[in-house]
């Protein structure tokens, strides 16, 4: 990365903040991080000093991440997060992502996924864990009759621009791959917004979740993916 970020690890077990925060200090990426034992050290932190991403335990007292993430939203939309969860903690992925988390990586997770989610959200992508995009895809795919109306009304260029929007290509990337003017990748970001009732790229990621967009096996097999 060409930049360096600040970071709040956000966990009410002093044991795994510690040990998380050794498996990122020596990231020449981050240039500062800070511990929080519950939501509402987060947000003082935040009302201090910028900070470019959190990673938010969920089930913390007196406020936990899920309501934490919600207050962030809105007073500090700039800042990324990315929820910590235990296996079997599944039940609380769609309520963080509808507040607005960036990210789900489960504990267990290796050093280098962890540092993967995090540059990944810092350049303006959602990113999930394995084991979690597929519990997402499992409970999702298939469930709203809203998203599945839209759906028939789009092309099948939007779709293929969702399904890599989705694997965090870039609108240049996007271009390439499908030899068609950068420009004409950003005006379909824009209609791609409004078809699938979009605010950032979380939403987008719903849809095509929730529409077997991500699951496509045509397009996986196209783009190699």
């Amino acid at each position: 990365m060409n930049q360096t970020i600040k970071l709040i690890i956000a966990d009410d077990h002093p044991v795994f903040r510690d040990g998380l925060y050794g498996v990122l200090k020596r990231q020449d990426f981050i240039s500062k991080i800070s511990q929080a034992s519950d939501g509402t050290e987060v947000i003082r932190f935040l009302e201090s000093e910028n900070y470019d991403v959190v990673l938010m335990d969920i089930k913390m007292l007196p406020m936990n991440g899920v309501q934490a993430t919600e207050i962030i939203r809105n007073r500090f939309p700039e800042v990324k997060i990315i929820a910590l969860s235990m296996f079997g903690e599944e039940r609380f992925i769609n309520e963080m992502i509808t507040k607005g988390a960036s990210g789900y990586l489960l504990k267990n997770s290796n050093k280098s996924e962890i540092v993967q989610a995090i540059k990944s959200v810092v350049r303006g992508n959602s990113y999930f864990s394995e084991e979690v995009a597929e519990f997402i895809v499992d409970k999702l795919n298939g469930k709203s009759n809203i998203e599945k109306e839209n759906t028939a009304f789009m092309g099948e260029r939007l779709r293929e621009i969702i399904f890599l929007i989705c694997h965090e290509k870039t609108s240049k990337e996007i271009a390439a791959m499908m030899k068609i003017s950068h420009r004409t990748i950003d005006d379909c970001r824009g209609e791609i917004m409004k078809l699938t009732n979009s605010k950032s790229t979380i939403g987008v990621l719903k849809f095509a979740i929730q529409n077997g967009i991500m699951d496509d096996v045509l397009l996986k097999g196209k783009y190699g993916l």
